[in-house]
């Protein structure tokens, strides 16, 4: 008999917080070099007051009133961040630089939470932008997930979601997509030595606008003030290619007067595959 306290909205909320755990650990991977133990604490819990948490707010367009909430203990931001920027040679940041560190590592994360609800959901889904609040928001439920790097004492990061995320949600964690499946069944080896090695290998990134197919006559034609009109709408994200690979897409920003490309999507394993052919 199926448990009586297992209920639709309590797998949502487990649901929820093991892919945020998940892409947490991406997040912060990816940013420090360094595969961190994240896990979901079921006993839940509150940012301490008295350690004055920062927290931040993200709303999503996947109902109204959908947003999500994180709150994060000094020592919790310091530490990571702090890690992050020594991973990119920058040891020994600043407060702010290491804060700032830390907030893209968030937006990782949700961005990744993101794309999990949107496979669930079937529709697109518009993350907004990650904005710090001045003070924790009223919420009925804090739901504490724990970061350890390395030999380092757990870090406590908490998540909250309005009713309305939730709802909008409910029911999809009953069902577990098959490729998913498949891809959490294949062992990991995060110690890998041979992996290790790849590490510091440089591969050449570039980014794609669009492409065009054109005459050699009309090659030959070219000059200065000539315009090529390229397959791509401005609308369309741009493609990100590594040695040639087609791995993710995003929007074009710019930082600190250099274009930079924010990731949007990467691209699933068979359609890398299609970009060899």
């Amino acid at each position: 008999m199926p448990n009586p306290e297992i209920t639709p909205s309590t797998k949502t909320v487990h649901w929820l917080m093991e892919e945020w755990a998940r892409r947490l650990a991406e997040a912060v991977e990816s940013m420090t070099q360094e595969r961190p133990a994240a896990a979901w604490n079921p006993t839940g819990g509150r940012p301490p007051d008295s350690e004055r948490p920062s927290s931040w707010e993200c709303p999503l367009d996947i109902a109204p009133g959908a947003a999500l909430y994180v709150a994060a203990p000094e020592d919790a931001w310091r530490e990571i961040g702090a890690r992050a920027l020594t991973a990119a040679g920058m040891e020994g940041g600043d407060p702010e630089t290491t804060r700032g560190t830390f907030v893209e590592i968030l937006n990782q994360a949700l961005a990744g939470l993101a794309r999990s609800i949107e496979s669930r959901n079937g529709s697109a889904l518009t993350l907004g932008s990650l904005r710090e609040r001045p003070a924790l928001p009223e919420v009925s439920k804090w739901h504490l997930t724990e970061v350890r790097l390395g030999n380092s004492v757990p870090l406590a990061i908490f998540l909250s979601f309005s009713p309305a995320v939730e709802e909008a949600v409910l029911g999809l964690a009953d069902e577990t997509p098959a490729a998913e499946s498949a891809e959490a069944a294949l062992p990991v080896k995060p110690d890998s030595r041979t992996l290790d090695l790849l590490m510091d290998v440089e591969l050449p990134v570039s980014v794609s606008f669009g492409r065009a197919e054109l005459l050699l006559k009309d090659v030959l034609k070219l000059a200065t003030g000539s315009i090529v009109e390229l397959n791509r709408s401005i609308s369309e994200p741009v493609e990100v290619a590594v040695n040639n690979c087609v791995i993710a897409r995003g929007e074009v920003v710019v930082v600190e007067g250099n274009y930079g490309i924010k990731i949007s999507q990467i691209v699933g394993r068979e359609d890398r595959l299609r970009t060899l052919q």
